[in-house]
């Protein structure tokens, strides 16, 4: 996130700069932390919203090729299958709904 920017705001951006794509995120399905790798660094945290359903043949995806170098679509159960197991794990672990509320 840059300065003064919601996990919200950050999302919509990295999907901008990454995939090329302008959706505003959805609900907040969870958040991850993760403690400092080492003195001195800050704890992580990572926010995973639902981005909904999409057209597949309606979007253009265009890769930010100095951060990605390959995509795919896939539904829910084959994505649990390729995605990292923590974050397999952050979405599979979820119960109900997620507060979320930012303050400005």
């Amino acid at each position: 996130m840059e300065r003064d920017e919601s996990p919200t705001e950050a999302c919509r951006r990295e999907l901008a700069e990454e995939i090329g794509l302008d959706l505003p995120p959805g609900e907040l399905l969870g958040v991850d932390w993760r403690p400092a790798r080492s003195a001195g660094r800050p704890a992580r945290f990572r926010f995973v919203f639902d981005m909904g359903e999409h057209d597949a043949d309606a979007l253009r995806i265009e890769l930010q090729r100095s951060e990605l170098s390959a995509w795919r679509w896939a539904h829910r159960d084959e994505a649990l299958t390729v995605l990292k197991p923590d974050t397999a794990a952050l979405l599979t672990a979820r119960r109900g709904a997620t507060g979320y509320l930012e303050h400005r």
